[in-house]
């Protein structure tokens, strides 16, 4: 199970450092959690930036959300990284903001972050050896896991849809 662990530490820092330096291609893929399509005229002088939306979504209560553009028709985002705050989480999802001017359409999409995945199947996997093998029982680890996924999932829905209604105004607003 030291193997396990590890990998989840590994996964961990590797995920920190991709999202802390913003690597393009770290925002771009991943499994796709949350989708939302909005429609979108085109245009180089695009209304939506990422600075302002960073100032929109900076908060004491909950992690900031921070945006920047990387690339020119592409803004990613996610919570900012060691934020103190009153209710800290750890994130499922980073997102991406993508304008495609020919089909005229903004998508917002959340891609499932590594780490926690990587963590319930550890957990799942450490729930299945039983108590006789160094493990616990299945029963309240597990739903309690999946749970508080599913828990955070909602929170940052709620968030990302937030980032939705926001990027939809200011294109209203161009």
């Amino acid at each position: 199970m030291g193997t396990a662990v590890a990998i989840v530490v590994a996964v961990a820092l590797a995920e920190l450092l991709l999202s802390g330096i913003w690597a393009p291609f770290y925002f771009r893929a991943g499994i796709p959690v949350f989708s939302r399509t909005l429609p979108y005229r085109g245009g180089r002088n695009r209304a939506v930036d990422a600075d302002v939306l960073s100032k929109t979504f900076a908060s004491s209560v909950v992690s900031s959300i921070v945006f920047r553009a990387i690339g020119p028709e592409e803004i990613a985002f996610r919570e900012r990284l060691l934020q103190l705050t009153f209710i800290g989480y750890a994130p499922v999802m980073r997102g991406l903001i993508r304008f495609d001017e020919y089909s005229q359409q903004v998508t917002v999409r959340g891609h499932a972050n590594a780490c926690p995945l990587c963590f319930l199947a550890t957990a799942v996997g450490f729930c299945l050896r039983g108590p006789s093998g160094g493990g616990f029982e299945v029963f309240p680890l597990v739903p309690t896991v999946v749970l508080l996924f599913g828990v955070v999932y909602a929170f940052q829905a709620v968030r990302f849809n937030g980032v939705c209604k926001e990027v939809e105004k200011q294109l209203r607003a161009r």
